[in-house]
C-alpha cells in the first residue's frame, strides 16, 4: 500500500501516460509564484488499433498540480518528455467556452511523477518524499 492516501478518502485516483505539453509552471492565479504550486499540462493520445493500424481519435488534456515535493518533481521536465503520473487524484470539472459549448477539464493531484523518456535532457523524477501528506 502506498502513502498517497492512507486514510482512504473517498475519491478517484489514476495512473496515467503522456507526453507534458510544456515545462511546469506557476498557475494562473499565482503568476509571481509565490505560493510554491506548480502546473504540468499532460498529453494522452487518445485512439484503437484496427487491422494493426493506429486509429487517432484525438488528444485529451490532463493538468497535474503540485505543490512541496511534489512540485520539486516537476522542476526539468520539458515539453514532450514522456511521463508517467500514479496514484493522482483526479478531478472533472465543466467550463462553459466563450462559444457557449461545454467543455470538460481533467485536473490531477499529488500522485508520484516519473519521466520515462526525456526529449528535454530531464532525468526521471523521484516519487515524493514519504513523510508529506498530500491530503
Amino acid at each position: 500500500m502506498s502513502n498517497i492516501n492512507p486514510e482512504n478518502y473517498q475519491g478517484a485516483t489514476v495512473v496515467i501516460v503522456g507526453s507534458a505539453g510544456g515545462p511546469a509552471k506557476a498557475p494562473a492565479y499565482d503568476k509571481d509564484g509565490t505560493s510554491g504550486v506548480l502546473e504540468l499540462s499532460v498529453a494522452v493520445g487518445q485512439g484503437y488499433k484496427k487491422d494493426g493500424a493506429w486509429v487517432d481519435t484525438g488528444t485529451t488534456w490532463y493538468t497535474y498540480k503540485a505543490a512541496g515535493s511534489y512540485a520539486d518533481n516537476l522542476r526539468g521536465i520539458g515539453k514532450g518528455d514522456k511521463v508517467r503520473i500514479d496514484e493522482a487524484k483526479l478531478e472533472t470539472r465543466e467550463f462553459t467556452r466563450k462559444d457557449e459549448s461545454i467543455g470538460q477539464q481533467f485536473l490531477l493531484s499529488y500522485g508520484s511523477i516519473e519521466v520515462l523518456e526525456s526529449k528535454s535532457g530531464a532525468g526521471p523524477a523521484a516519487p515524493a518524499a514519504s513523510d508529506d501528506s498530500p491530503f
